[in-house]
């Protein structure tokens, strides 16, 4: 508990410097069994810090902005634009079977400020709050929600990649197609308040994988089958990412600033594991 208080006062100094942006992420708040966290490629420059609880307390937990100006890497060509962290496997010695489990038990909990805009008044196209990627361009299985649709649902979706398959997931590049659409929740419910997401997940690229999610304790969505691309990618390098992003925008412009909270982003082998 003191190293991680020690290294959130250091982070909170060298953002004063203005030098949060050189950071790695690393070893600032615990997260279960997960290995650390570094920001992701393309990562909106200084759009990560840690501050106080929007609810009024002095816990301390991180944010990420978004916005329709400065892009970064590969993101300018594809009008695209981030705030993320991901999983630093490649620091982390622990075996294959901790890193990306067969199975395992994950948590987030996320906070929307109430200008948060999304559905009609956002530009159109996705959210994307946490994901998991195959070592690949397509996210495997992401929490998201699509703007610009008289839809305010959060979806859980699970896809894949083909570049001559349709979806209405990621707008003007559906070279990424989503073979699975779950309804987990209501944007205007996250707006205002903590939201705790859990959920349990077996991988597999077969009829035996399984995914259960639960909104504030409550069971929303029961999935039986396939959610792995290929086994041998969900076993080895399955990158875990959470923040915000808005991938594939028609006009970047007109994307309107977009902030949220996390806290409590973790993994485990037993759900009573999980942090809270």
């Amino acid at each position: 508990m003191k190293k991680q208080f020690l290294a959130v006062v250091a982070t909170l100094l060298l953002a004063t410097l203005g030098l949060t942006s050189q950071l790695t992420a690393q070893n600032k708040f615990e997260h279960g069994d997960f290995s650390n966290f570094m920001f992701a490629p393309n990562n909106k420059s200084k759009s990560y810090a840690v501050e106080k609880n929007p609810d009024g307390t002095d816990e301390l937990v991180e944010s990420f902005f978004i916005d329709g100006t400065k892009c970064r890497g590969d993101d300018c060509n594809y009008g695209s634009v981030r705030s993320q962290l991901k999983t630093n496997i490649w620091d982390d010695s622990r075996p294959s079977s901790v890193k990306s489990p067969k199975q395992a038990w994950y948590s987030f909990e996320l906070y929307l400020p109430k200008d948060f805009p999304f559905g009609l008044n956002q530009a159109r196209g996705s959210y994307l709050f946490t994901e998991f990627k195959e070592g690949k361009e397509c996210g495997t299985l992401t929490f998201s929600h699509v703007n610009g649709y008289n839809d305010n649902s959060v979806y859980l979706y699970l896809k894949d990649y083909a570049a001559d398959k349709e979806s209405r997931f990621y707008g003007k590049s559906d070279d990424c197609y989503a073979y699975f659409e779950g309804r987990v929740g209501d944007m205007a419910s996250l707006v205002g308040r903590w939201t705790r997401f859990e959920f349990f997940v077996r991988w597999s690229e077969e009829k035996d994988g399984l995914i259960e999610v639960y909104r504030n304790g409550k069971k929303v969505l029961t999935r039986n089958g396939q959610n792995c691309n290929k086994i041998e990618n969900c076993l080895e390098r399955n990158l875990f990412y959470y923040g915000i992003y808005k991938p594939n925008n028609q006009d970047l412009k007109s994307v309107r600033p977009a902030k949220v909270y996390f806290r409590n982003v973790s993994m485990a082998q037993k759900r009573e594991e999980l942090l809270r």
